[in-house]
């Protein structure tokens, strides 16, 4: 279900809120779990299976590990629980991806190798499940913290239910941590809502449905019409086909992740925050600070840190960095372009700590380092965009100036004032984290929901999150 869809904003949210308001207790946890179960659903109802089975795994799993006396249990139970998880993540997004890469190799050889019988072949028009890679990886989280002894296993199936399909932020993220949300969900069956929650709330919500359809759409139109005939692009054309997608995945995301909190927010419950004006870094370790900081984190404190992180050296600290953005370019999505997405920021990640390593007293204008950090971030952002290595290739190419720097005739120079307009909002403007839309009161607040409400009506159709297929 789409958050900007009628059928959202005028049926789904409305019942949803009247049983948050006027339902007793018991009906309230209940209706949640439910309505979370019935927005995952309303795309494909049998992935909602898959879902209480990622819950079903991480409930027991987390009370076995708690109630133990044997450390070789707790381990081999954490060990199962990763395993299982891991493994359903690992076929509905990967299994395709590994069978045509398997039969690929096995070409270069002559030799025929296929891993048909073992695709989902069967699902007629197949589907990812939607937002499989952020519960998965909520669910993992959990059981990691309990087995950690961080936090205490939920005894409630509801309660760790509601943790997991928690809707508002259930499909594209952030990757909220069980002590954050958990206790929310069991005391939302006791708290009334305040007046400013619901009313930050909406504003809020306002706030993504803008990005989404004004901005975020508008660039992706943009950067489609100008990809569709272009072999040998020039320098200004490269460059806008790269700012205009890092200007679409960026207000698109944070549209979500606004509407998510805004979501959130109206039934009393805050969730984390996940953007902090990425455009705005001065370096690539600064970026990923800014940037899907809930995921950020995630690899930090369950893959980095027990990697050894900077504990071991300066070397071990390099390839545990090389290892965190292998991984994260494949969570992204079952291509070598994802791969190589997280790799390129790997390597830059490195390069920029080895200099800072060898070279600690050399600083950077800070203009400088923000220019070149955008430029970096952008040039990665082409694999990410494209699956075809022609076309990544001869973008890279224009934007370094291999096809000359003329004006191209066919570039309608509004696009370009267009997207030059929204990359100085993605710097300039305060991010929600600094201020919150609807501050200064009534007034401002009036003035956001009107301009949602007219890019709802006049918008045309509007395409799915980008993150959805994540």
């Amino acid at each position: 279900m789409q958050f900007q869809s009628e059928g959202f904003i005028f049926i789904f949210l409305p019942i949803a809120i009247i049983f948050s308001f006027f339902t007793s207790p018991v009906v309230r946890i209940t209706s949640l779990v439910g309505l979370s179960l019935l927005f995952y659903g309303a795309a494909d109802p049998v992935f909602v299976l898959l879902l209480v089975l990622t819950t079903i795994v991480s409930f027991f799993t987390a009370i076995f590990i708690e109630d133990s006396a044997s450390e070789n249990g707790r381990r081999a139970a954490l060990a199962a629980a990763i395993v299982v998880n891991l493994a359903i993540l690992g076929y509905f997004k990967y299994i395709f991806f590994i069978s045509d890469s398997i039969s690929s190799f096995g070409s270069l050889f002559g030799a025929h190798v296929s891993l048909e019988r073992f695709t989902p072949s069967s699902f007629v028009d197949y589907i990812l499940p939607a937002g499989i890679s952020f519960y998965t990886f909520q669910a993992l989280s959990y059981v990691i913290d309990v087995y950690r002894k961080d936090i205490a296993a939920e005894r409630s199936f509801m309660v760790c239910l509601g943790f997991v399909s928690f809707w508002p932020h259930l499909v594209a993220g952030p990757i909220v941590r069980y002590s954050i949300l958990g206790p929310q969900i069991r005391d939302y069956q006791y708290n009334r809502l305040p007046k400013r929650y619901w009313v930050a709330g909406l504003d809020r919500f306002a706030i993504g449905l803008i990005q989404k359809i004004v901005l975020a759409e508008s660039c992706g139109t943009i950067v489609n019409q100008i990809s569709l005939n272009v072999s040998q692009p020039d320098f200004v054309t490269s460059w806008m086909i790269a700012v205009g997608f890092g200007m679409q995945i960026f207000f698109d995301f944070a549209a979500y992740t606004n509407m998510a909190i805004g979501v959130a927010s109206m039934f009393g419950i805050r969730i984390s925050e996940n953007f902090f004006s990425p455009y705005r870094a001065d370096s690539i370790q600064d970026f990923w600070r800014r940037w899907h900081v809930t995921l950020s984190i995630w690899f930090r404190d369950y893959v980095y840190i027990p990697l050894g992180g900077s504990r071991r050296g300066f070397a071990i600290q390099l390839r545990n960095v090389f290892i965190v953005f292998l991984i994260t370019g494949f969570w992204h999505g079952a291509g070598w372009n994802f791969v190589a997405w997280g790799l390129m920021h790997g390597l830059m990640l490195m390069a920029y700590m080895s200099f800072k390593h060898f070279f600690p007293n050399l600083s950077v204008p800070q203009v400088l380092a923000v220019a070149v950090t955008f430029a970096l971030v952008h040039f990665a952002w082409v694999p990410f965009r494209f699956t075809d290595i022609p076309a990544i290739k001869a973008i890279w190419w224009g934007m370094l100036g291999g096809n000359g720097f003329h004006y191209p005739a066919t570039l309608n120079p509004w696009d370009v004032v267009f997207v030059l307009f929204v990359t100085f909002l993605s710097i300039a403007l305060p991010n929600s984290s600094e201020r919150w839309p609807g501050q200064s009161g009534v007034i401002e607040s009036l003035v956001i929901w009107t301009a949602a409400a007219a890019a709802l009506i006049f918008a045309p159709e509007v395409t799915n999150f980008i993150y959805f297929q994540f």
